[in-house]
């Protein structure tokens, strides 16, 4: 089961650094974000069909903007897009609102992180990650 977590922050010592107080496991493939969209200027791509991972699990500050990019890149290039809806946030309920709407009906599904860890609980090591 390998799983790869984008960092959100550009550079160690950034005011992003630490935001979410999640920190990768050691196992964890970890991709630097440049941008918006985490696939812009990166290795993300490759990583992510070099491990056979098809799905998206999407979460993040900005969904109107970085949440919304990443959608829509991953969905670009053939990937199938679930956007944690209570997982995502923005300075403006209107924006974070409307874009969820956008990801729903053009580039995604979007779902409660209740559901995302049910079926993490329920799935077998690797099954959840990728669409087989």
């Amino acid at each position: 089961d390998q799983r790869v977590r984008v960092d959100a922050t550009e550079a160690e010592g950034s005011w992003g650094e630490g935001w979410y107080r999640v920190a990768p496991a050691p196992e964890d493939l970890v991709v630097k974000k440049r941008g918006y969209s985490a696939f812009a200027g990166t290795e993300l791509d490759t990583v992510l069909r070099g491990n056979g991972i098809r799905t998206l699990a999407v979460a993040g500050f900005s969904t109107e903007a970085s949440v919304e990019s990443i959608a829509r890149a991953g969905f670009e290039r053939g990937y199938y897009v679930v956007v944690v809806g209570d997982g995502t946030a923005s300075t403006r309920p209107g924006s974070h609102e409307a874009a969820l709407t956008t990801i729903g009906a053009l580039f995604g599904t979007v779902v409660h992180a209740d559901e995302v860890a049910r079926l993490w609980r329920t799935k077998a090591p690797g099954q959840a990650a990728r669409a087989r």
